[in-house]
């Protein structure tokens, strides 16, 4: 690496480094001592002029940066499954000039978070006698994952004190694998209320399946 004399509107870019959210507080991120061979240098200093919460050079002799904190990906980007950078500007000082780098950091997802319902039980209506096949979309049951895992849903028959017949399943779940994750269940077998008036039906959602 060349070191030249930059004025301040002028920056060099360095290549992008990934980690991962939550490392623990002081993980080495980069040595820029290695990253510049400043091993031989009398005089040099590191300094990070970007203020954060996330990152720091603890010594500006040591020149590595490290975190200073934990970091929560679902906090720092908002919108969890796009890309999710920070960029530091990192000023290196030596006897005779300054020049400073842009480092641009993208944090990675891990699965740190559960996927949940918003309620507990829903309520669905169906009318009696529907064409076998219809389809009932399930817009308002939608599991919540904060990480960027896909979901699959499985669907299962409640055996309870409601079931008289422990066979008789009528539904099945469709899932259309897309950028929506819609669900429907699908009419199989004919419904009449007069022989049961309600079904209790289980969904889970499953983390890191297709």
């Amino acid at each position: 690496m060349v070191f030249n004399t930059l004025s301040h509107s002028e920056f060099v870019s360095l290549p992008a480094i990934d980690i991962e959210e939550e490392l623990p507080i002081g993980t080495m991120i980069i040595d820029f001592r290695k990253q510049f061979n400043l091993f031989n240098l009398k005089s040099y200093r590191c300094l990070l002029q970007t203020e954060n919460n996330y990152f720091h050079i603890q010594s500006n002799q040591q020149c590595q940066l490290t975190t200073r904190t934990r970091i929560d990906r679902e906090t720092l980007c908002t919108s969890s499954c796009e890309l999710c950078n920070i960029t530091l500007k990192i000023e290196i000082v030596l006897s005779q000039n300054t020049s400073v780098f842009l480092l641009p950091i993208r944090i990675l997802d891990i699965n740190d978070n559960l996927a949940y319902f918003k309620y507990k039980e829903y309520i669905i209506n169906v009318t009696e006698h529907v064409q076998l096949g219809t389809n009932i979309p399930l817009d308002s049951i939608k599991a919540i994952d904060h990480d960027c895992d896909p979901i699959h849903y499985e669907l299962y028959y409640l055996n309870n004190s409601l079931i008289r017949d422990d066979d008789y399943f009528p539904f099945k779940l469709q899932q259309l694998i897309n950028h929506t994750n819609q669900l429907n269940l699908i009419v199989q077998q004919d419904i009449d209320r007069e022989q049961q008036n309600q079904y209790r039906l289980k969904l889970q959602a499953n983390e890191n399946s297709q």
